[in-house]
């Protein structure tokens, strides 16, 4: 047995399965015991997750290693650590919109970190501290994706695809949010590094709200057209933070939303098409009926 994750190996593959597994029993049982039984589980999860975001200085790698800077690591720091601060009270209190967000980027962003899963990339398991943070990792993110699948195949919210402009919106707003956290964090000297690297895209950039990472350069660049004001200093390519994901957001985050919800709005998207037909079959037949009268 490897004693560290790497992509390929069974320790990336097996937290995979388990989550599959763990959403295939959560649903049946949900369906099985009925809808309060799915409200209070969806609203544990939320709460649970929420409250590990903060207890989690108390574990080994945090308070007897990094305090008091691990604290930093209990803010908004990234977008899953947001969410995860959030979503108690999104789910129970939030509107129809702030539900569109928990569900879509919490489905989207714990399914990106257990296809690349930073932190259990680089903690080999050999203490353990090590464990627990590894398993707490991917616990956090497995709940996030466990709480967007409940509360979709629950029938608690209905997504349209007609509400994907205002979720890119929020998804600026909290790209927005975390800036004005590293803000903070670094004012308050809780990220011990000179100020220099507050802009930089390799530097504590988890979320990309400070740009794309450098090492996908080679690729991408010949898309930064898209990505607005941009200027170098020592070689090294800067952007504006939050905003230079507008027009990417816009050019190709929304159609990514579109077919990665599909599952959720093919209906809707079917009946929508079905009843333009028919009112452009009705205004054809229209047109036609005033010509034969001319």
């Amino acid at each position: 047995m490897p004693n560290i994750v790497k992509i390929g190996n069974i320790l990336y593959f097996l937290p995979m399965i388990l989550l599959v597994l763990t959403c295939a029993l959560l649903v049946w049982a949900c369906r099985k015991k009925g809808e309060k039984f799915a409200d209070n589980l969806v609203f544990s999860l939320c709460l649970a997750n929420f409250v590990l975001h903060f207890v989690k200085q108390f574990m080994p790698g945090y308070i007897w290693v990094d305090w008091p800077y691990s604290l930093r690591q209990s803010t908004p720091e990234n977008l899953c650590a947001l969410l995860i601060t959030l979503s108690p009270f999104l789910y129970k209190w939030g509107g129809t919109y702030m539900k569109d967000y928990l569900v879509v980027i919490g489905l989207v962003s714990g399914l990106v970190v257990f296809i690349a899963p930073s932190t259990a990339l680089s903690t080999p398991l050999v203490s353990v501290a090590a464990f627990f943070e590894v398993a707490r990792f991917y616990l956090c993110h497995a709940i996030l994706i466990i709480v967007a699948v409940l509360i979709a195949l629950s029938g608690f919210h209905k997504f349209s695809y007609k509400r994907i402009p205002m979720l890119l919106v929020l998804f600026l707003a909290a790209q927005t949010i975390i800036v004005m956290n590293e803000l903070l964090l670094w004012g308050s000297r809780l990220v011990d590094l000179p100020f220099e690297y507050f802009w930089s895209r390799d530097v504590r950039n988890a979320s990309l709200s400070f740009g794309p990472s450098s090492s996908v350069d080679p690729v991408l660049e010949p898309l930064y057209w898209m990505c607005g004001v941009q200027w170098e200093v020592d070689h090294i390519r800067y952007f504006v933070p939050v905003l230079w994901m507008i027009l990417p957001s816009i050019l190709l985050g929304m159609p990514l939303i579109f077919v990665l919800t599909l599952p959720f709005t093919h209906k809707e998207i079917k009946d929508d098409c079905a009843v333009f037909a028919q009112k452009l079959k009705m205004k054809t037949e229209e047109i036609k009926a005033k010509r034969r009268a001319a």
